[in-house]
């Protein structure tokens, strides 16, 4: 996933489907081709990442290893 100032993330495989079980599978998130509006970062995927948020700095950041 890419966002502005040319940051990336690697986002797990892991987070991308969600199986509820054979029959129902969902996306995890969707994209959003508009970089005015709000994009959602989903709470599966972030299991597999660390998120600092730094709200005074206006801040989002991304480290590996979250609570899987």
């Amino acid at each position: 996933m890419f966002f502005g100032g040319s940051v990336e993330v690697d986002l797990d495989k892991s987070g991308i489907m969600f199986g509820q079980d054979v029959s129902q599978v969902c996306l995890a998130f969707a994209g959003n081709g508009d970089d005015s509006e709000v994009g959602i970062f989903g709470n599966v995927q972030q299991k597999t990442l660390q998120v600092v948020y730094d709200g005074a700095g206006g801040r989002v950041g991304f480290g590996a290893s979250g609570c899987d």
